[in-house]
């Protein structure tokens, strides 16, 4: 309650007040003139004493809620707008690394080599009103340790916190700067690390294709164990040989996506009667996908899939609308991998990534299950084939699952806001990525790369960094 309100409400009591007063000494004075007995008359009155009472404290009451909203000490009006200090929460403030770890996902030296990687100096500024392109023309501007926003971005991305919540139970200070902080690094990380998580990472890569091939040839050859429908555990294998050097299938591809709060809902501004916001129903519709019966809006991302465990490019998100071929299509992968494998390892080597049966077409480098011709059966190699590699598909699936659990921010719909800031949306997915390869870097891989999947171990996550290209300085933000 404001301060203005209680003192409104003040007056009103002691309006009140004064009606009942009257009122009193109208019943008291002239109650032979109004036909009232004695009995009834000390009824009334006592009646109307009461009420005056009633009011009396009431507004006394509203006098010292008014009191206390004005009377605020210096103190107080400067820190306004939080409940909490602000905390400079650096990497001192863990007792050791196992609390680092399940705050952040990551210990301290791990952190320590990410900032250096990031090539963050120890103290940032960032303008009040960032724009993304780091000018200082005299504006008011933030200053962050490293560390402590760092920290801040890895809190949020894994709690699903919202700023607010965020700074008044742990950090402290005021959520707005958080927010423009954090949204600055989320920028400057998806620039700084599209070499190792955008498209053009494959090129990274390129020269383990071989390699890849061979474990996940190692995998399909190998015996399994199997459970069918009714509980029943069995142990089978492949049949069919694949000599080595003849398998191409280097990855797995797929889509995955994303709810996201519904574009132009609401009205267009607060006055009553007020009309939809200017084109609702093309944005609800270009991102709606008609198969998520419960998304009303969703974004959809593309990846590649390694057997060692990472995530090896990401394209999007894009609109969910569209369908897993038509990304494939979009970005391009096709003619890219062609590129890469003709550079790499000469026109006749051409590697290719494994989708399931929605990628299906004429493709150079991308393979999808065998299809019978019509009239005619698949052959028991070809069976084969499909039902192993369908095993082989599902460590897509967890590296979806890896990044959700590590970063439950992608499964929370409430802070993906498209019309908010769709630069920042797009950047917290991709960054997410990015963190969850680190992760993998840091675990020594997964339940895929284990003795069970396909025993490709991942590299270290200074090996992993190291990867970064020298020259990649280019079109980032001034500190």
């Amino acid at each position: 309650m404001y301060s203005q309100d209680v003192l409104r409400a003040y007056v009103d009591y002691i309006s009140c007040v004064k009606t009942f007063v009257r009122l009193f000494m109208l019943v008291t004075l002239f109650s032979s003139e109004l036909g009232l007995s004695p009995t009834d008359a000390d009824t009334i009155s006592t009646t109307i004493l009461v009420g005056t009472v009633h009011c009396f404290i009431s507004a006394l009451k509203m006098l010292e809620v008014d009191s206390n909203l004005m009377d605020l000490s210096n103190e107080t009006i400067e820190n306004s707008g939080f409940l909490l200090q602000r905390r400079e929460l650096g990497l001192h403030a863990f007792e050791n690394d196992d609390e680092c770890e399940d705050k952040t996902r990551f210990t301290k030296d791990q952190i320590r080599m990410l900032i250096e990687a990031l090539d963050l100096p120890e103290i940032i500024r960032v303008d009040f009103y960032d724009d993304g392109t780091g000018r200082r023309d005299g504006r008011k501007y933030y200053k962050f340790n490293v560390e402590e926003i760092f920290i801040y971005m890895c809190r949020k991305m894994s709690t699903a916190s919202t700023h607010k919540q965020l700074s008044d139970t742990e950090f402290g200070g005021c959520a707005r700067r958080w927010g423009v902080g954090y949204n600055w690094l989320v920028k400057y990380i998806d620039r700084k690390m599209q070499p190792l998580i955008g498209p053009e990472a494959l090129r990274i890569w390129a020269p383990q294709f071989p390699y890849f091939a061979e474990s996940i040839r190692e995998y399909i050859q190998k015996d399994k164990e199997r459970t069918d429908r009714y509980g029943n555990q069995t142990t089978r294998g492949m049949q069919y040989y694949i000599p080595p050097g003849t398998f191409n299938v280097f990855s797995i591809t797929d889509c995955t996506t994303y709810e996201i709060c519904r574009p132009g809902s609401g009205p267009i501004n607060d006055n009553a009667g007020a009309g939809r916001r200017h084109n609702w129903y093309i944005k609800q519709r270009a991102y709606y996908d008609g198969y998520h019966r419960a998304f009303q809006a969703c974004v959809k991302i593309l990846t590649i899939c390694l057997p060692n465990g990472m995530t090896a490019a990401v394209y999007g998100p894009t609109s969910g609308r569209r369908d897993d071929r038509t990304l494939f299509r979009l970005a391009e992968f096709d003619e890219f991998l062609v590129d890469l494998c003709t550079e790499f390892h000469g026109a006749d080597h051409l590697y290719a990534t494994y989708g399931d049966g929605i990628f299906a077409g004429y493709w150079y480098c991308l393979r999808t299950r065998h299809e019978a011709a019509p009239g005619l059966p698949l052959t028991v190699s070809q069976e084969e084939m499909n039902d192993n590699m369908k095993l082989a598909r599902e460590c897509v699936e967890w590296s979806y699952a890896r990044a959700e659990q590590l970063w439950p921010m992608l499964n929370t719909k409430d802070g993906f806001k498209l019309e908010e800031d769709s630069e920042r949306m797009f950047a917290e997915i991709r960054v997410i990525y990015w963190l969850t390869n680190c992760k993998v870097c840091t675990s020594e891989g997964s339940t895929m790369t284990g003795t069970r999947g396909f025993q490709c171990p991942p590299p270290s996550l200074e090996d992993y960094l190291s990867m970064l290209p020298d020259d990649n300085n280019n079109n980032l933000p001034l500190f």
